[in-house]
């Protein structure tokens, strides 16, 4: 049976009507748009190569004999789908403001051109959104009908995350990884406070100490990131006008997105309480963090169509196919309330 997903309240029609749609503010899709990610396009798996070279010097002797060794394996990322689909009634708009905008016939009549262009706007921000945080806090166990089910409070993770179970976002990955540097005895951060900016300004001196040394010395946009929510940047803001004995900007500037030199990049898709320092970049050779999709249009993809020939009923229709994946999880270090 068709579930009509349109809710129509404002039915009221008298007097005039903009011609434009309020719209809930929405965060951007930092990971990619801050290039944060490298993107490959494939359309099942996507395979990363890596080579690593071990115990190649030794004494020199007239007749040398070989050793060390050349490892060579390789990351695979499998693509999983996920869809978006939507149905409703175009009718129902012959009661409200925009009623002026539909067909003049009544058969086969598709939404009021403005409802479709604010409607496909939000859609895709709100989308992107999802995704972003899909990137890095999605789980497959948070799936209900997974046998391992468990909720996402159950791992210090929001509740939110509740729908985000299509594949292993990046910080479920590294969480699992023995090989991820990882920082014990995380606690929340909390509203700035003199005590609480130490805190923060602690943790990330803890997560700097732990950084391989081959990411060491390298900032810029391609360099050594710090990765955080917008609430921890926001703290970490803070923390600087509070604690720190050097010249900062005062509380009517903006903050310095950057410590010790090296960027620290807020990610609306990231969750709170968690800092991970790494290489992220869209340079496959400078980067730590990957994303394969089937194709990079995808998202932007939407299929707007009656459901049957004979219907009024119409469908939203769009598909995604993406994974995430880690280059080397040994330099990455995590620190975070979330547990594996």
């Amino acid at each position: 049976m068709s579930q009509n997903a349109l809710q129509l309240n404002d039915t009221t029609y008298a007097g005039e009507a903009a011609s434009w749609m309020l719209l809930r503010p929405v965060a951007t899709a930092d990971t990619v748009e801050k290039g944060c990610i490298h993107i490959a396009e494939t359309k099942k798996q996507y395979h990363y190569p890596r080579l690593e070279i071990s115990n190649w010097i030794q004494r020199d002797s007239p007749t040398p004999v070989s050793s060390g060794a050349i490892t060579v394996d390789g990351n695979i990322i499998t693509l999983e789908t996920f869809q978006i689909y939507l149905e409703f009634d175009p009718q129902q708009f012959s009661q409200h403001w925009y009623a002026d905008q539909l067909q003049d016939q009544i058969l086969d009549r598709s939404l009021p051109v403005t409802v479709e262009t604010y409607l496909m706007k939000h859609l895709f921000e709100k989308n992107n959104q999802k995704v972003d945080g899909m990137l890095w806090r999605s789980r497959k166990e948070y799936d209900p009908t997974n046998p391992n089910y468990y909720t996402p409070t159950s791992k210090g993770a929001d509740a939110n995350d509740s729908d985000m179970y299509y594949f292993d976002g990046l910080i479920t990955q590294a969480l699992n990884d023995a090989n991820t540097i990882k920082i014990a005895g995380a606690g929340a951060l909390q509203a700035t406070t003199a005590t609480a900016s130490t805190y923060i300004l602690n943790v990330f001196q803890t997560v700097y100490s732990n950084v391989p040394i081959g990411c060491l010395n390298k900032y810029g946009p391609y360099g050594l990131k710090f990765l955080v929510s917008y609430r921890t940047m926001q703290l970490m803001e803070q923390a600087y006008n509070i604690t720190t004995t050097f010249k900062n900007g005062d509380y009517a500037s903006a903050g310095q997105k950057a410590y010790l030199g090296y960027q620290v990049v807020p990610i609306s898709g990231f969750p709170d309480n968690t800092v991970i320092a790494c290489l992220a970049s869209p340079d496959q050779n400078r980067s730590n963090t990957f994303l394969a999709v089937n194709s990079t249009d995808d998202q932007s993809q939407v299929k707007l169509a009656p459901t049957l020939a004979f219907s009024d009923i119409w469908g939203l229709r769009a598909k995604m196919k993406m994974n995430v994946g880690w280059g080397f999880t040994d330099q990455t270090v995590i620190w975070t309330t979330i547990t594996a």
